[in-house]
């Protein structure tokens, strides 16, 4: 077989031909011909987190601006003290209770009825107040003002419309509703009515606004049963300053809050802290969360199936959550499924482990049949997806992302996403910073999954110890289509880009590779590998400093196009012995047109087993070997236009060296 590799050279033709029984070398282009230059990949756009919300700190991780919901770690306030997000220290809910034991700042001119503990023969008035406040609600119409000395007030409370009830302080103005009910509430408000500065609880039930009803709770402490608060039935509860802590679980279920069909909830500046199987839900047509300056904390897993979500959506209800932080979750810190809508803004999410039965989830943020829209959001610290998005009907638009510490579960290792698409949604991702994933950086995959991906950074993947597969920074596998401009891969034990599958298509404009070393056992540290008949389209790519092979197609069902391309310092492979600039084999078709291909430690490029690389205005430079082609013949034409062999000790060579092994489709 003859291989004829020429170029033009200050306009004279370079011809050379050998053949490929010989192991002699070919003469290496003129040293006044002008090389091709291929065009570099344009940077990538780090995300941007700032400016910081009011009250937030700056600080930074890896090279990008976060911001910390309040300076320091998060104090862990207790008893009757609060610390809302952005503010500076702990501090009593409604402050400190007045010497006299009566609410203070009340609005002048308005009627007021006035309830004291212990009190009897009352007529309403400060000098003889009410021993209840169901004897106030008796004769209070709209518009009048309820003032509630400090106590305990053993009854259910039903406010009715108009009506407001002020205590003089959360510490020591206590209803202290008793168990049973069934769904009835410690404190009911009718439309309008409002509640402010006491605690509620008891054995039911915390606040619920009547059906249909739009009410307004403020510098309220909630100790409920079963849920702190209720909205169903068209009902609206608005709050603001509050904090809801321990709701004590009936049949495994403690909830901050629940909202069903068309009901809602608003909270503003709230406070959330040690509930079962879920802190805050809503499901239904209709249902809608607000949350705005909230933290969620320590929401705790159920005895039986060990979900403990700090947010759940679904059936159609949708969640706007801005300023807030959730941590310390299980299973999820928020996940939305089943025609649910979340949007998040300013959010940060951290610490959610594992489910304890299953040993599976931890998701960051889940989102299933749904819609999710995302600015600035940052996760750290979840299991098996930092964020995952699965299902057809699931769209979803990512803006501005930190994500980092994404470990896999322990049931099977193979799920450890930072962010993770599956199985048929369309998702639009664009500046994110990946960090510190285990298994897989960014994963898109399954039937009709499409991505479209700009200013993205995966940074530092490691394998599961027991997972039984390399890591990996960007796959797209089975069938998927992804889009993708500026993204930067390295760091990764495995390989930094894997493209896997029959009808799977990565479409990519300004790609850096780097840092792509080996997994357990030796294997894998290729730059990236196309393989099982899928397909790449590259322009402007970089594969700097990997193992075994900087580029490794395979399969020749798919469209391989590469234009602008650098691959340098491959390193030989301690488990095999290669070290290939880029591979061919099997059959795969590859287009290269404006590339180097330098410094690699045994081959530039490699062809093997009916594989085909067709080149143009390219170098292959600083190998033992230049090209290296094994079990087929070469086309002398595929590296006849301008394709330039400069200091290798060998620029062609016909012998068996070491061939990259294809591995199999890694997913789980």
């Amino acid at each position: 077989m003859l291989l004829a590799v020429a170029g033009p050279g200050c306009g004279d033709d370079v011809g050379m031909t050998l053949d490929a029984e010989s192991d002699g070398a070919l003469p290496d282009a003129a040293p006044d011909t002008r090389l091709p230059s291929p065009a570099p990949p344009a940077p990538v756009t780090p995300p941007e987190l700032t400016p910081c919300p009011t009250g937030w700190t700056e600080r930074e991780l890896e090279g990008v601006t976060v911001c910390e919901p309040w300076p320091g770690d998060d104090p862990g306030c207790s008893g009757d003290e609060v610390r809302f997000v952005g503010a500076p220290e702990c501090a009593p809910l409604g402050g400190s209770c007045p010497g006299d034991g009566w609410p203070t700042g009340l609005p002048a001119g308005e009627p007021t009825i006035y309830v004291a503990e212990g009190a009897t023969l009352g007529d309403g008035s400060i000098a003889a107040p009410f021993g209840s406040i169901e004897e106030a609600t008796a004769v209070a119409s709209s518009g009048a003002i309820i003032a509630v000395a400090r106590g305990t007030y053993a009854e259910v409370v039903e406010l009715p419309p108009g009506v407001t009830l002020v205590g003089a302080c959360p510490a020591e103005t206590i209803v202290d509703a008793p168990a049973g009910g069934g769904g009835d509430a410690a404190l009911w408000l009718g439309e309008g009515a409002e509640a402010r500065r006491l605690t509620v609880r008891g054995g039911r039930p915390g606040v619920r606004p009547r059906a249909g009803a739009t009410a307004t709770i403020e510098e309220l402490r909630i100790n409920a049963t079963l849920f702190g608060l209720v909205a169903t039935e068209g009902a609206r509860l608005v709050g603001r300053d509050v904090l809801i802590a321990d709701t004590t679980p009936e049949d495994d279920i403690g909830q901050a809050a629940f909202v069903l069909n068309d009901g809602g909830i608003e909270l503003y500046r709230a406070s959330i802290r040690g509930m079962t199987q879920m802190a805050m839900g809503a499901s239904g047509a209709d249902a809608d969360i607000v949350l705005e300056d909230v933290s969620i904390a320590d929401t705790r897993p159920t005895s039986e199936d060990g979900l403990g979500n700090a947010l759940a959506i679904g059936n159609g209800a949708s969640a706007t959550v801005r300023r807030t932080i959730l941590s310390q979750a299980y299973s999820a810190g928020v996940m939305v499924q089943s025609g649910g809508s979340l949007s998040l803004e300013d959010v940060v999410v951290v610490d959610i482990a594992e489910t304890p039965a299953t040993r599976e989830a931890g998701f960051g943020v889940g989102v299933l049949r749904s819609e999710l829209d995302v600015r600035r959001l940052r996760i750290q610290r979840a299991t098996s997806s930092a964020v995952s998005i699965i299902g057809f009907d699931t769209v979803a638009e990512v803006e501005d992302l930190v994500v980092a510490s994404t470990r896999a579960n322990t049931n099977d290792q193979h799920i450890g996403y930072g962010f993770g698409v599956e199985f048929g949604p369309s998702v639009s991702l664009s500046r994110a910073l990946i960090l510190d994933s285990q298994v897989v950086g960014l994963t898109v995959n399954g039937d009709e999954a499409r991505a479209t991906l700009e200013d993205v950074s995966i940074r530092g993947v490691a394998p599961a110890p027991f997972a039984g597969r390399v890591a990996g920074g960007l796959d797209v596998e089975a069938r998927a289509t992804v889009d993708a401009s500026r993204i930067a891969v390295s760091e990764i034990a495995g390989v930094g880009v894997l493209v896997d599958g029959f009808d799977t298509t990565l479409t990519i404009q300004d790609l850096e590779v780097t840092a792509i070393g080996v997994s357990i056992g030796d294997l894998g540290g290729r730059g990236l590998a196309i393989q099982h008949d899928a397909s790449l389209m590259a322009s402007r790519m970089v594969v700097d400093d990997a193992i075994e092979a900087g580029i490794l197609m395979q399969g020749g069902a798919g469209v391989r196009s590469l234009a602008d391309i650098e691959i340098r310092d491959v390193a030989m492979s301690a488990l095999n012995g290669a070290a290939m600039g880029v591979v061919s084999i099997e059959e795969a078709t590859a287009t290269l047109e404006r590339f180097v291909v330098a410094d690699n430690a045994l081959a530039g490029v490699q062809i093997v087993g009916g594989g085909r690389v067709l080149a143009r205005q390219g170098v292959i430079t600083g190998h033992p070997v230049g090209i290296n082609v094994q079990g087929g013949s070469v086309d002398p034409e595929d590296f006849s236009d301008a394709v330039y062999l400069i200091d290798n000790a060998a620029n062609f060579d016909g012998s068996s060296l070491p061939v990259p092994e294809v591995a199999s489709a890694p997913s789980p």
